[in-house]
């Protein structure tokens, strides 16, 4: 049909505002589902007294917080273990001379030890790692239960980083894992796992604190946030 004609534009008007309302809709409907996200889903300056960052036992600098849970210990515990991360053993002369033998034979040790950080002046409430076939690579975080409740629920903080080799501690100088320097990612990694299962409500991102591109844990590894 002619588009110069006064039934031509009408025709070619029509066809424009059918495009643009098929481009438009999806981005009405993006902004009024993240409007219903901010409605139902605590705001991330409800969180904002919580410390940012974990501590060794001798107060250095251990790895940022960088998870917020809700939820009880049994819910945390039941979404961990059905998305395949594994409680670890603790720390005793048996398990410590375990680790030492499988990382200098490369072996896997699906429940090796954590190292205890600390948040509120205690140790981690519970911690989770994601093995590998090699104890040398894991993923894994640390919790902790706060004193705060939402929707009757409590509120956990955590530190997720993930493990890719062994080092000798630079402030210990004894051996331990290295931390990659992306912490965000194995945070993002956790975030992924859990929704497979199908367990969790809801998930989403809050910046409480500004990025940190450079900085140094307990064990002395450069890491960054974003």
């Amino acid at each position: 049909m002619d588009g110069g004609s006064p039934s031509g534009r009408i025709e070619s008007m029509r066809n424009t505002r059918i495009i643009f309302l098929s481009i438009i809709s999806p981005v009405w409907v993006l902004g009024i589902a993240c409007i219903l996200l901010i409605g139902v889903y605590p705001s991330p300056s409800n969180f904002s007294a919580f410390p940012r960052l974990t501590r060794t036992q001798a107060g250095a600098a251990g790895d940022p917080v960088n998870l917020v849970f809700v939820g009880s210990k049994a819910q945390i515990v039941r979404s961990f273990h059905q998305a395949g991360w594994l409680i670890p053993d603790p720390i005793t002369l048996q398990t410590s001379a375990k680790i030492a033998e499988d990382s200098l034979a490369h072996r896997s040790y699906p429940t090796a030890p954590v190292s205890p950080l600390y948040l509120f002046g205690r140790v981690q409430d519970l911690a989770f790692e994601k093995p590998t076939h090699d104890v040398h690579n894991r993923g894994h975080l640390r919790l902790w239960q706060t004193t705060t409740l939402l929707g009757g629920q409590p509120v956990w903080v955590g530190a997720a980083s993930s493990d890719q080799g062994i080092e000798l501690s630079g402030t210990t100088h004894l051996p331990t894992h290295h931390i990659a320097p992306a912490v965000d990612l194995e945070r993002n990694a956790v975030g992924v796992d859990l929704e497979k299962t199908g367990l969790v409500k809801e998930e989403t991102y809050g910046t409480l604190t500004p990025p940190i591109f450079y900085a140094r844990n307990g064990g002395g590894d450069y890491n960054d946030s974003g």
